[in-house]
């Protein structure tokens, strides 16, 4: 894992202070989504130390395991112990609520990839059917001669299907690593400049395997659909042929 500005644990730092520049160690790390400023967690008392001007914004509570106590149990105490001594529930959030909104916010995000990359092999699949369609229309008359000389649809649906896989092919073998760079990017470089922080880049084979499942689908889709068009225009083709037109 990488953090912003390459500081590791156990590194020391220096902050500008009321009392001057001063060193402290790096003993932690917080994943603050959006922390991309070199914010600091510092002790209560060496912050009104070196920082006596600062005004308090807000107070965090760090509750220690209770013996007997489970964790929802100890934070329901805690909360009651905030009621007691006038603070109005609406004043606070827990760190469980904070994860679930953050959990509910990544959730619509990556529905919203979901939708985008479905939409974008469906836009995919449309242009290779009209690309396909457009093909099929200017070379139908190569196809009428070809039938005129012999050539049996085994041997048309050849011509069509082995460059069209081919190039898949290659696009697809090509995705991966191309793929595999821009995810190390963002995950080592953009996601650092961002928040601050990276994470572990993890392989799966699955995504690519899916796709290819789904390119697929689409490539026999369309050629079904192209065949369908070239045998019924194909005998107009051939009488076109025979007349001269």
């Amino acid at each position: 894992v990488n953090y912003l500005g390459g500081i590791n644990l156990g590194d020391r730092v220096s902050l500008k202070t009321a009392l001057g520049t001063r060193e402290f160690e790096v003993a932690g790390f917080f994943y603050d989504y959006g922390n991309a400023n070199f914010q600091f967690y510092l002790p209560q008392n060496s912050f009104r130390q070196y920082w006596p001007a600062s005004k308090q914004r807000g107070v965090a509570l760090w509750l220690n395991d209770d013996v007997g106590l489970t964790k929802q149990e100890a934070i329901e105490n805690a909360e009651s112990a905030l009621i007691r001594a006038g603070v109005s529930p609406g004043n606070w959030v827990t760190q469980g609520r904070l994860r679930e909104i953050a959990l509910g916010v990544f959730d619509k995000t990556f529905a919203i990839t979901l939708a985008m990359n479905a939409l974008t092999l469906i836009v995919a699949g449309l242009a290779l059917l009209t690309s396909m369609m457009a093909i099929l229309q200017e070379r139908l008359p190569q196809f009428a001669q070809w039938s005129a000389l012999g050539v049996n649809r085994r041997e048309q649906l050849l011509v069509i299907t082995v460059p069209l896989f081919l190039f898949v092919s290659i696009t697809w073998l090509l995705s991966m690593p191309l793929g595999a760079l821009l995810s190390w990017l963002l995950i080592n470089k953009l996601n650092i400049m961002s928040f601050g922080w990276s994470m572990p880049m993890l392989w799966s084979f699955e995504p690519p395997m899916v796709l290819a499942a789904l390119s697929i689908g689409l490539v026999i889709f369309s050629i079904f659909i192209a065949m369908w068009r070239l045998n019924r225009r194909l005998p107009k083709a051939l009488a076109e042929l025979g007349s001269g037109v």
